[in-house]
């Protein structure tokens, strides 16, 4: 094997890059979606029930205009409330195209952190009363909300964030066609839900 010559610089393959994205909960959320839609570096987003507005009301530019760029909403039915249909009726209704709405049934804002997998615990020690289980987290499972959350967030981005080269500052969007709607009034069989799984099943998200 020949030895290297003084000063070279050993050579490797350069690391496969993505384009930005980026996701939050709650504010976090909202500052994904407001953020993907002013700056055209970012690629796609994740919003897990972040108002689309401000306290008095007030659309954000992203739920007034809508965004060409691919925006995933995902909420749970314990936390849904008319300012969040509101807002995000506003952004769905925009004819852009490439924003997604999904549902998590028999949940609450919690499963989407960590007291998806804490709550039913101390749940279980008696350290939390029912109420203050289904307060932070719904009835759902965690063996169904923890892996459930993981795959729509993970299926979403592996579908819509394209490569991307180092130094690049404006990403295309994605060919495919999203979808968008408005949000439907919840009840049993709405489309904005996903399904509780049956036996020998796995959990879904339905558009």
């Amino acid at each position: 094997m020949t030895a290297p010559s003084a000063g070279a610089v050993p050579t490797r393959s350069a690391p496969r890059t993505v384009a930005p994205s980026g996701g939050g909960v709650r504010a976090g959320g909202t500052t994904a979606a407001q953020t993907l839609y002013d700056d055209r570096r970012i690629a796609a987003a994740v919003n897990l029930e972040g108002y689309l507005d401000r306290a008095d009301g007030e659309l954000f530019p992203v739920a007034r205009y809508g965004v060409a760029r691919p925006l995933l909403l995902c909420g749970t039915d314990g936390f849904r409330d008319a300012r969040l249909d509101r807002s995000w009726s506003a952004l769905l209704a925009r004819p852009t195209g490439r924003t997604c709405l999904r549902r998590l049934d028999g949940a609450d804002h919690g499963v989407f952190t960590d007291y998806a997998a804490l709550v039913p615990q101390l749940h279980a020690a008696g350290l939390l009363t029912t109420a203050d289980r289904i307060r932070l987290v719904g009835a759902i499972d965690p063996g169904v909300s923890v892996p459930t959350v993981r795959r729509l967030v993970r299926a979403f981005f592996t579908r819509t964030v394209p490569p991307a080269s180092l130094g690049r500052s404006e990403i295309t969007p994605p060919a495919s066609p999203g979808r968008s709607r408005t949000v439907p009034p919840a009840g049993p069989g709405s489309p904005w839900t996903v399904p509780p799984a049956g036996p020998g099943s796995t959990p879904g998200v339905r558009s």
